[in-house]
């Protein structure tokens, strides 16, 4: 079990809030990971997308509002684009944005997955992704 935020903690959460981009094309799977996301990380502001192209729209649209996402949680097999191009294309444009891709597959031989800064593999080990996210909220 987590130990409580300090005051101080709590405060620069509220301020400049840690912001997860869920993409993925299964809504279920979305609405799954939203409520446990939510209930672990309750100071995470958590988004989401059904696809890599519209990922992409809503990462630059968040940005150009002053809102940076710290960490894109993607499934690798979507529609439009890939989670390895997408990852891509997020490292060239935003390159200090964690790119975490889910797959339940071997992956291809896909260049592209070396933008990815951590593969997860299906079923979900949450505790690795709980450990995942603390790191990457540690080092914001």
């Amino acid at each position: 079990m987590k130990e409580p935020a300090s005051s101080e903690e709590s405060e620069k959460a509220q301020e400049n809030p840690f912001n997860i981009l869920i993409v993925d094309n299964d809504v279920e799977i979305i609405l799954l990971l939203k409520d446990i996301l939510s209930l672990n990380f309750p100071s995470v502001k958590v988004h989401a997308a059904y696809n890599g192209a519209q990922a992409f729209k809503l990462l630059d649209n968040l940005t150009s509002n002053g809102i940076n996402i710290d960490y894109v949680l993607t499934n690798y097999v979507l529609p439009i684009l890939n989670g390895a191009e997408l990852c891509k294309s997020i490292k060239q444009a935003h390159p200090t944005t964690w790119t975490a891709i889910m797959t339940c597959f071997l992956l291809p031989k896909d260049e592209n997955l070396l933008y990815s800064d951590e593969i997860l593999f299906k079923p979900i080990d949450f505790d690795a992704l709980f450990k995942s996210i603390s790191d990457q909220m540690k080092n914001k």
